[in-house]
């Protein structure tokens, strides 16, 4: 709806008298923001981002550029790209999903016309026997459509643009069962994939593991008692887990690792009864918004391992989330060596994250609701709390062990308006978010409650 609006008024903009001169065009990236968010251009011109902010990028769509690349924006960083034929071209931030612009260039892109070859649709199990037939010798684009019933199977999906849709009512009508003998339940091994409207449940591993594979789309999916994970991504690039219900994991019912630039979307979730209901992981770009994430051991870790290949973990966007209760010991906590995935009693936990915005939730009912405290060697780096409600943390609604630069804290409050509870004291005045970073004060007792709590 967003870019539809934003292509409604850029259609709007015919007078070219608002271009600073002819062919180059300048937009500003600005804390939350592209100024201006549309513009109108001709063919053959140039359209240069000037980075005022840091931590975000300029990315494209279509895939077409991704700046800076292989890390966030700079302050003073400049980017261009030169569009040679009518088009409208729409561009992103994958740090923060509110940020998104639009270039119309000429007369925009022609609609599309409707195709002569609709996708070839296979029934399970009226026309193949089982989900890995119907998907095995399928072509890009197909859709394996699954009546309602239960399928003891796993599936390898390896077809570019596949899409695999439960045909029942709910999710709970159609169900992948890994009868606790098989590790995985679905494999994604293939860009464009979409999975929706199914239950996948106790497997020894993980519900669905999508393995290096780009743009995968998960919706609509109930990940039920996987031994280890409901979802878990590696090295992806593109992805949306989208109104899942993942419960009972005993490391993560999310899971995002080891990813350099992941572009990962995680919204209108149910995450409960897991070790963590969000595990972020060596992953950057990654957005938690408008979930419910309660009573699991953690509700959200966003962790650097110093042995991770795509360490450290840089860039995430947590935004308008309930977080509540996560004070569940859902299985005997693993070691720390163990990627660190141990219950902890706190709402949001970050441990090494880098350029992270954590704003707008509301957080309650932890030992610590929002803490940042490292327990690896890996410092965190320009983290920003900002106006959440948070309340009831047995030891503090706030905390920060002082490891780490940039970490500043403002403007959270309790539901009734009074000022949230911190450790150590009085953390929103000498951790404040200001024009300069806020230096740390040591305060070790932060992780040593945090690993009390865990045994």
């Amino acid at each position: 709806m967003r870019r539809i609006a934003l292509l409604a008024i850029a259609m709007t903009i015919t007078a070219p008298g608002a271009r600073a001169h002819l062919g180059s065009h300048e937009i500003a990236v600005r804390d939350g923001y592209y100024d201006p968010q549309e513009m109108r251009i001709d063919a053959g011109e140039t359209v240069t981002w000037n980075a005022l902010a840091q931590g975000h990028t300029i990315t494209a769509d279509d895939g077409r550029f991704d700046f800076p690349g292989d890390r966030l924006t700079r302050q003073g960083d400049q980017h261009q790209w030169t569009f040679p034929t009518d088009e409208t071209f729409f561009f992103h931030c994958k740090v923060h999903g509110t940020m998104f612009g639009i270039v119309v260039v000429g007369a925009g892109s022609p609609p599309k016309q409707p195709t002569d070859d609709p996708p070839e649709i296979r029934s399970v199990p009226d026309q193949y026997p089982t989900i890995a037939a119907a998907v095995d010798g399928a072509s890009s684009g197909t859709i394996v459509e699954l009546a309602p019933r239960s399928y003891a199977e796993y599936v390898r999906i390896d077809v570019p643009g596949l899409v695999l849709r439960g045909m029942g009512a709910s999710p709970s009508d159609t169900m992948i069962e890994g009868g606790s003998v098989r590790g995985v339940g679905l494999t994604v091994e293939a860009p464009g994939v979409l999975i929706e409207r199914l239950t996948v449940r106790r497997t020894t591993f993980a519900g669905i593991f999508v393995n290096g594979a780009e743009r995968v789309t998960v919706s609509d999916v109930v990940l039920e008692s996987n031994d280890q994970y409901g979802i878990r991504m590696v090295g992806v690039r593109g992805g949306v887990i989208r109104r899942v219900h993942a419960t009972r994991s005993a490391r993560a019912g999310v899971s995002i690792a080891s990813c350099l630039v992941c572009d990962v979307v995680v919204e209108d979730a149910l995450l409960e009864l897991n070790m963590a209901g969000v595990a972020i992981t060596d992953a950057s770009n990654v957005v938690v918004r408008r979930s419910l994430i309660r009573r699991n051991g953690t509700g959200i870790a966003i962790r650097s391992l110093i042995t991770g290949d795509q360490a450290p973990q840089r860039g995430a966007h947590i935004h308008g989330n309930t977080i509540e209760d996560n004070t569940y010991f859902p299985v005997t906590p693993p070691a720390l060596s163990a990627e660190l995935e141990v219950t902890t009693g706190t709402g949001i936990w970050l441990s090494g994250a880098q350029h992270v915005l954590i704003a707008s939730n509301a957080v309650h009912g932890h030992l610590y609701d929002i803490a940042v405290a490292d327990l690896t060697v890996l410092p965190s780096l320009a983290v920003r709390v900002v106006a959440n409600e948070v309340g009831d943390g047995t030891a503090a609604d706030l905390a920060w062990d002082g490891i780490g630069a940039a970490v500043c804290f403002s403007d959270n409050a309790r539901a009734d308006g009074t000022p949230a509870t911190s450790e150590p004291p009085a953390l929103q005045i000498t951790a404040g978010c200001g024009p300069l970073p806020a230096a740390g004060i040591p305060y070790p007792i932060i992780a040593a409650r945090m690993l009390a709590f865990s045994r």
